[in-house]
Order: C-alpha cells, then sequence, then structure tokens
C-alpha cells in the first residue's frame, strides 16, 4: 500500500512535454514582457499620454503567464488522481501522454487474457507412480514460484524440496529425497521438446533422469477479454498475444478470442525481440501483462500496464498497475488518455491565444488595469475548469 501511494505521489509531479515546453516559454516570455511594458510606458511618456504608466501597469497585470503554465501540471493532476480512482495507480507520469498514442496491445495469455485459476484435469504417468505420488513432487517444487498455475498444487504440499530453483518461463526444479526432480515445459525438464498427450489445456511435463508424468492443467478465459478485443477492433486498434505456453493451449485461446496474431512457447527474451520487432513496423506497443516472464518485454515497449500483479519486479518493470483483474478497463483507459491530450492542447491553445489578443490591446492603451486583471483572473480559472472535465475516467460501454 505504501508503495502504491509512493508512485501516485511520484506520478503526480511528472511534468510531460507539453509543460516542460510552457515552462521554458515561460521563463523568456516574463523577460519580453517586462521589456515590452518598459517599452510601452516610455513610448506613451515620449508621446505625451498622462496615463503613460497605467499603460505600462495594465501590460504587466494582462500578461501574466499563470495560465501558460497552469494550463499542463493542472490537468495532469486531475488525470492521474482520476485514474487512482478508477483503479489505475501510474508509476511513471508519461504513461498518459505515451498511451494517447499506442496503436497496437500485446498481451500476456495466463493471468492476463485467462483467468489464472488453474484447475488439474488429468495427470498421465510414464512409470510406476501413483497420480498423487506426482502431484505432491509437483506441489513442493511449485511453492518457489510466483506463477498463476502455481496455485493449482496448494493442496499438494506435503513434501520438502531442497535447492528450488524457478526460471521463469521455463519451469521450476528441486531436489525430494536425493533425486533432482524438474517440472515444467518439456524441453526445459528433458532438455527437448516430445510428443504432448492430447487433449486441450495446458501441458507441463515432470522428469528427473527421464519423463516421469505429463500433467494437464486449464484455464478459462477471463471475463471481459473477448468483448474488449471487438471494441479494439472497432476502434482501430491491433493486437496480438505472447504466451509461453505450448502451441496447441495458445491456438485454442486465440480461436476463441479471434486473435490472429500470436507467438507461443515464448521465453522472457523472445516476448521482448517480439515487442521490439512489431517496433520497427510503425506499430506503437503497450505490453499487458501480470508476471515475471513479461517484465522485459514492458521494458522495451512504448508503454505497459500490469494486470493485478502478485509480484513487485513487474510493478517495477510496469509504467502503470491496473488493481483489479478487469481487463475491460482498459478501453476506458485509452480513450480517457487521448481526452487527457486535448484538455492539455486546450488550455495552452487559451492561453497563448489570449496573450496574443491582449497583450496588443494593453500596450494600445485600450484596456485598464482592473479590466486587465479580470482577464488575466479569467484566463486562469479558464484552464482549471477545463481540467475538472477530467475529473472521472467514463466506463466504455463493451
Amino acid at each position: 500500500i505504501n508503495k502504491m501511494a509512493e508512485l501516485f505521489r511520484e506520478s503526480t509531479l511528472y511534468k510531460p512535454l507539453f509543460a516542460k515546453l510552457a515552462d521554458r516559454i515561460a521563463k523568456y516570455f516574463v523577460a519580453i514582457i517586462l521589456i515590452l511594458a518598459s517599452s510601452a510606458g516610455l513610448y506613451w511618456y515620449l508621446a505625451g499620454a498622462e496615463d503613460w504608466f497605467v499603460i505600462a501597469l495594465t501590460v504587466l497585470v494582462v500578461s501574466c503567464p499563470c495560465a501558460l503554465s497552469l494550463a499542463t501540471p493542472v490537468a495532469y493532476t486531475v488525470a492521474i488522481t482520476a485514474l487512482r480512482r478508477f483503479g489505475v495507480v501510474v508509476r511513471t507520469g508519461e504513461f498518459v501522454e505515451k498511451v494517447a498514442h499506442i496503436n497496437h496491445l500485446t498481451f500476456d495469455k495466463t493471468g492476463t487474457l485467462t483467468q489464472a485459476k488453474l484447475t488439474l484435469e488429468n495427470v498421465v504417468t510414464f512409470e510406476s507412480m501413483t497420480q498423487t505420488q506426482v502431484l505432491e513432487i509437483c506441489g513442493a517444487l511449485e511453492k518457489v514460484s510466483r506463477h498463476p498455475l502455481a496455485m493449482a498444487f496448494n493442496d499438494f504440499d506435503t513434501l520438502t524440496v531442497t535447492n528450488a530453483k524457478s526460471q521463469v518461463g521455463l519451469g521450476v526444479s528441486g531436489e525430494i529425497g536425493d533425486v533432482l526432480y524438474r517440472f515444467g515445459s518439456a524441453k526445459f525438464a528433458v532438455g527437448e521438446d516430445i510428443k504432448e498427450p492430447e487433449g486441450e489445456g495446458i501441458w507441463l511435463l515432470l522428469a528427473s533422469d527421464r519423463p516421469l508424468a505429463w500433467v494437464n492443467l486449464r484455464d478459462e478465459v477471463r471475463s471481459g477479454s473477448s468483448s474488449l478485443l471487438r471494441w479494439l477492433r472497432r476502434h482501430g486498434y491491433g493486437y496480438s498475444m505472447l504466451t509461453g505456453d505450448s502451441s496447441t493451449e495458445a491456438q485454442r485461446v486465440a480461436e476463441l478470442l479471434s486473435i490472429d496474431s500470436f507467438e507461443s512457447r515464448a521465453t522472457p527474451l523472445q516476448k521482448m525481440n517480439a515487442i521490439q520487432k512489431a517496433q520497427t513496423k510503425s506499430d506503437i506497443v503497450m505490453m499487458v501483462g501480470d508476471g515475471v516472464n513479461d517484465a522485459a518485454a514492458m521494458g522495451v515497449a512504448t508503454a505497459s500496464i500490469a494486470i493485478s500483479p502478485v509480484d513487485t519486479v513487474v510493478q517495477e518493470a510496469a509504467e502503470a498497475t491496473l488493481m483489479k483483474a478487469d481487463i475491460s478497463k482498459l478501453a476506458g483507459l485509452l480513450g480517457y488518455s487521448k481526452k487527457v491530450t486535448r484538455v492539455i492542447r486546450q488550455n495552452i491553445f487559451w492561453a497563448v491565444a489570449y496573450n496574443l489578443l491582449l497583450i496588443p490591446l494593453a500596450v494600445a492603451g485600450y484596456l485598464e488595469p482592473w479590466q486587465a486583471a479580470l482577464g488575466m483572473s479569467f484566463s486562469s480559472l479558464f484552464v482549471v475548469l477545463n481540467a475538472t472535465r477530467l475529473r472521472a475516467v467514463p466506463q466504455v460501454n463493451l
């Protein structure tokens, strides 16, 4: 909770490109206005005008750069606060700025597009081992894993394992009774790909010095995944899926969700390479995942968001965290980021137009000081009121 609060504070202090530009302009703007006001006062003094000082003062009052300096920060602070209430905690302030330009989303499968509530479906043994023995060994090995599939073995943790190791995207290994066991993909377990049994779901291999058993797990598609992908299609976004699972399971989920582009048996490095390859094709990619095996891909993607992650490594890698596993909220996030950009541009346009319009009138002596003060106050009030239109993230009807 403290980490989430810290990330929120840091993100509200972020200055996007618009704000940095406005700050640079304001620095020179003040010097220019001081010179302009002095020149206007001198001109009218030499021209014999009695109100030459009032004119100089009016130029100073009307040209206060408050609106220009407030245009972006106030909108961004409102937006970050609204996103937090919406359930999205932003780690880096530039996240919202980036998401507004995204045109392609790459999804992890397990725990992102699926529920990550895996259930045991079947165990196929090669030798005289019982299913209970196989599951107890797997349960002991999975104690060191934070992958969602480890939860399927919570009821089988009676054995003691030593030298247990988890290799991200591959599997787990450890010693039980002086025997080294490996559990994960076939290539990880026995060093080569071997034919899986027939049947849907995720097939994982348990092995020691030889294959011992296949374990079949099943994971259902997350509620909201299908409707989100349909919404992305309608609004012109591209999307793809990267998973470390077998091609059979990846194909099953891809067909259920109508995903044409997917890659199976992808290691963390291959996921990262896939993101980089997509970005060379002019795709502006947001990586959406939930596990440690997505962290590298999140690091190279233009933007990234973690879906209800259980590991702090993923929270650190992702630029934002969706606190509840409601993937449909991504539609609201994408639309809202564009609205934030529009409001910021409107604020800056107003601040610039206001100064371009009223400063010449003040120099020409057509404004009274009270009018200048009223105009300056209204200009600042306008950008603040315009920013309040961002106070809530709309829930998109998928």
